[in-house]
């Protein structure tokens, strides 16, 4: 009896680990959590400078209270916040020198990862120093660290 409780919570530790591979999770909804194949997820990386999903600030729940994001680090911090499926926005900052705040609304369905994709980027130069440009839209992305 304790060697089959001792092997389940073995199992059930090596799931939770597997399924927070890929970065840290939160459910942006409230509990029960939905089956992962229901639930939508938007994936944030560090560097994507990304301030609120649905106008829930999550700047200090991905980076730490007082972080600063780094551009390109190899360590980057990565979040996968889980959200249900619908109408959702995503506001981030367009450069790592910028204050503007840009927002995009997204549609999320069910079992799909979303992010920010950054294309067309090129730098000009302007009164504040170099900025970048870039095409920035939230689609459908393959899901880093699998499932979880």
């Amino acid at each position: 009896m304790f060697w089959s409780k001792l092997g389940f919570l073995a199992t059930s530790a090596l799931l939770v680990a597997s399924c927070s591979s890929g970065g840290r999770n939160y459910w942006l909804y409230p509990d029960p959590p939905l089956p992962a194949a229901e639930e939508a997820v938007f994936v944030a990386h560090e560097n994507h400078r990304v301030l609120a999903i649905d106008g829930e600030e999550i700047t200090a729940t991905c980076t730490g209270e007082g972080r600063r994001p780094q551009a390109y680090h190899h360590t980057e911090v990565v979040c996968r916040f889980h959200v249900q499926p619908g109408q959702h926005s995503v506001s981030f900052h367009p450069s790592l020198t910028s204050s503007e705040i840009l927002s995009l609304e997204f549609a999320a369905s069910p079992g799909k990862v979303y992010g920010l994709t950054w294309t067309g980027c090129g730098a000009y130069l302007d009164m504040d120093g170099h900025r970048k440009t870039c095409r920035v839209q939230v689609e459908e992305i393959e899901n880093p660290g699998g499932g979880g």
